[in-house]
Order: C-alpha cells, then sequence, then structure tokens
C-alpha cells in the first residue's frame, strides 16, 4: 500500500524588482582611492619598502634606454628568414588565414598529401 503524502501549496514565484535593485545600486557608497592604503607601487615615504627615490628612476630610466639602443643596434645588424609550414588541413587553413589578416615578413610553405586541400591552401609555395 502506497503512502499518501499531504500536498504542498504551491507558493507564488515572485520576480525581483528590477528597478529597486537600480536604486539601491545606483545609491550604493563607492570605495574610493582614500578607503584603501596605498599599493606597494605607489610607495608614500623613502623608509616604506618598495620606494624609490626619484633620482633612482632616472637613472633606471636611462639604463633602459640604452639598452633599448643596444637592441636596436642589434636588431639593424641581424637578418633572420622566417618560414612559416603549414602541414595538413589545419597547417594550410592557418596559413591561409595568416596571409588573409596581412601577416608579413616571412615566406608561407603549405605541406599535404591530399591534392585539393593543397589547391585551396594560399601559401607562397605548396
Amino acid at each position: 500500500m502506497e503512502e499518501e503524502y499531504p500536498k504542498r501549496e504551491e507558493q507564488p514565484v515572485s520576480t525581483p524588482d528590477y528597478d529597486q535593485l537600480e536604486r539601491e545600486r545606483h545609491n550604493a557608497d563607492f570605495i574610493t582611492k582614500e578607503d584603501h592604503p596605498p599599493h606597494f607601487h605607489e610607495p608614500q615615504n623613502p623608509d616604506q619598502k618598495g620606494f624609490q627615490s626619484p633620482q633612482l628612476r632616472l637613472d633606471k630610466n636611462a639604463e633602459l634606454a640604452e639598452i633599448d639602443k643596444e637592441l636596436e643596434e642589434l636588431l639593424q645588424k641581424q637578418h633572420a628568414k622566417v618560414k612559416v609550414f603549414g602541414l595538413g588541413g589545419a597547417g594550410g587553413n592557418t596559413i591561409s588565414r595568416m596571409k588573409e589578416i596581412g601577416i608579413k615578413g616571412g615566406e608561407f610553405i603549405a605541406l599535404n598529401t591530399d591534392a585539393q586541400d593543397l589547391l585551396y591552401a594560399n601559401s607562397d609555395h605548396k
């Protein structure tokens, strides 16, 4: 014999009052920068960990500028040849997409045993 359970009353589903939620969100107190302690990269005094004097920052910027200059000179002396090989259907699609979006400065080569896929590959060499 099956037991009968008392029927539960269905409770109406309430929908949120979106206008009220928007008003509460709009009237919320917003957190300002003054509410938080300074970040590590914004030290306030020389005794604080992470503090950099203005002179130290200028020296570091000058050092970085010198490194950038050396890198530019090195790049001017080097002439690298870039070859991109696309293998199979996915490789052919990748090469076609790279050429379609305008990537330049390299040689695109498609390799595939499927002649039909190779036919549709947009590459410099097949």
